[in-house]
């Protein structure tokens, strides 16, 4: 293989494609080995960078990183799991709509949490 150009390596010739595998990614557009490799994600996201709450804008995904400073199930229209998150810039509400009874007891004050998500302005 170190003479063959990886335009040249079908994609059906690497170990665990079949012709079905094959036939999926052909219509990706995955013909070959180069073709494989160069299949980028259409957006990347970096999680890595952690936001300050006190920079957050709207509709923006965002990594927070905080303590929670109070931690309450709510009824309204649907049961949701409220929690605000401070750091050293300010606090926010993070609201769950779907979460276990592990995450509430977990989910309590003075806890360490990093979180992902889209900002979105509340009540």
């Amino acid at each position: 293989m170190s003479d063959m150009s990886l335009d040249a390596m079908a994609i059906k010739e690497l170990r665990g494609v079949g012709p079905q595998l094959s036939q999926k990614l052909s219509k990706l557009g995955i013909n070959n080995l180069q073709d494989l490799l160069f299949h980028l994600p259409l957006r990347y996201i970096d999680r890595t960078k952690i936001t300050p709450i006190g920079s957050l804008q709207p509709l923006t995904d965002v990594v927070l990183e905080g303590k929670i400073r109070a931690s309450d199930v709510v009824f309204g229209r649907r049961r949701s799991l409220v929690c605000k998150l401070q750091d050293d810039t300010g606090t926010t509400v993070l609201r769950f709509f779907h979460f276990s009874r592990a995450q509430q007891d977990r989910l309590i004050v003075g806890a360490k949490l990093r979180c992902y998500g889209e900002v979105r302005q509340g009540k």
